[in-house]
């Protein structure tokens, strides 16, 4: 399932698909679209995976979470995709 979240931002539901798989379409998305694009145009992607049965996450954190890796994709520049994980954002502290 695929629908548009808002402004240039869309979400695809892939379900029962491993992280492995999910990662590997992904990049495979972002391959594709770099090879296609004009203009100068990027593909970013983020990932989150999430389990029905056993996580216990809100859609709207679902949703936080590909946002953060989203995010974190287009740190490291163009036509990237990052699957997220909770190290990646976690406050380091120095004690």
């Amino acid at each position: 399932m695929i629908g548009r979240w808002g402004g240039d931002e869309f979400i695809l539901v892939c379900p029962e698909t491993s992280h492995h798989s999910a990662m590997s379409f992904a990049r495979r998305l972002v391959d594709e679209y770099a090879q296609q694009a004009k203009n100068n145009l990027t593909l970013s992607i983020g990932l989150v995976a999430y389990d029905f049965v056993s996580d216990k996450l809100a859609a709207d954190e679902c949703v936080e979470q590909a946002d953060k890796a989203l995010y974190k994709a287009k740190s490291y520049g163009r036509n990237q995709a990052v699957i997220y994980q909770p190290e990646l954002f976690s406050i380091q502290s120095n004690g």
